[in-house]
């Protein structure tokens, strides 16, 4: 099983929700961890993000 993990996406800022965007995060793993300071708000259907095509997810922390 690989394991891929993210963290410090802070999607509550635009800038960084447009580079998510325009740069979709690439699944190489079965399992994705989305490790602390991902945003205020985190919809995990949010096509850039591609959570659907993980076997699993792993949201560690939201941003307070």
């Amino acid at each position: 099983m690989k394991i891929q993990y993210c963290s410090d996406l802070h999607m509550e800022f635009q800038e960084n929700m447009r580079f998510m965007k325009s740069l979709p995060l690439e699944p190489v793993g079965d399992v994705l961890v989305i490790a602390g300071d991902v945003g205020y708000l985190v919809d995990t259907t949010i096509p850039h993000l591609r959570c659907n095509l993980y076997k699993k997810l792993i949201i560690n922390k939201l941003t307070s």
